[in-house]
């Protein structure tokens, strides 16, 4: 916290383990904004033990982003831009993003190849991998679809050469939830959304933990601004 950060203030800040800055004035004339701020900047500061330096600025670069759009855009905007920053920076070929409901299951975001035209969306909840996830209620990812059968559309995915997968539940819960839940997602949290990515090669143990984090972290702002709608 300052009223007035110079460069050198920053520096010295920096250099003692800041990770942001917020002028003092703001903790009276915008205490919400400020309390939603530092709680995002809570839930996504995590860490993936000996991650490469491009995983690791991926990993910085969509936290950044994140935080940039949760200022200015709403819950579809932010969705579009987290999905296509997620995307772009981990080459994925396929992403798609589902809200969830009781009866069906509702396509909000895709980005790359489309879903086949055929594929009715009621179909995902048919889907084995998709039910093991929602039992499970954890992230899961394989490299072989065409083998493992654990796939969603497999057949379209065959014909598109993206043997990779990844799926991803997201919860509804808020920063603020998972905060004072020790960062842990609650046993009874429903699942509001699923994540969906595909691509060629295969994806690392790694990637698939910072993926997963992200998705799952970022997840909780979506949630809050789908309920503030």
């Amino acid at each position: 916290m300052t009223s007035l950060p110079t460069l050198e203030k920053e520096q010295k800040a920096m250099e003692l383990g800041a990770k942001d800055f917020i002028q003092k004035d703001l903790f009276h004339e915008k205490p919400q904004e400020v309390a939603e701020r530092i709680e995002m900047k809570l839930v996504t500061n995590f860490v993936v033990p000996d991650l490469s330096k491009k995983l690791a600025a991926n990993q910085k670069e969509i936290v950044q982003d994140m935080m940039v759009s949760m200022e200015t855009m709403d819950f579809l905007n932010v969705s579009q831009e987290f999905c296509r920053q997620l995307g772009k920076l981990f080459e994925l070929e396929h992403l798609s993003f589902w809200k969830l409901s009781k009866d069906k299951p509702h396509l909000l975001v895709t980005v790359g190849s489309r879903i086949p035209e055929n594929y009715n969306p009621a179909d995902l909840y048919t889907e084995l991998v998709f039910r093991k996830m929602i039992k499970s209620r954890k992230p899961y990812f394989t490299n072989n679809i065409y083998n493992t059968k654990q796939g969603v559309f497999i057949e379209r995915s065959r014909e598109d050469g993206l043997p990779a997968e990844m799926g991803v539940p997201m919860f509804a819960i808020t920063e603020s939830d998972l905060i004072n839940n020790h960062m842990k997602i609650p046993e009874k949290a429903p699942i509001f959304g699923y994540m969906l990515m595909k691509r060629s090669k295969v994806f690392s143990t790694k990637e698939h933990a910072v993926i997963s984090k992200l998705i799952v972290r970022c997840s909780t702002m979506i949630w809050r601004l789908y309920k503030a709608m």
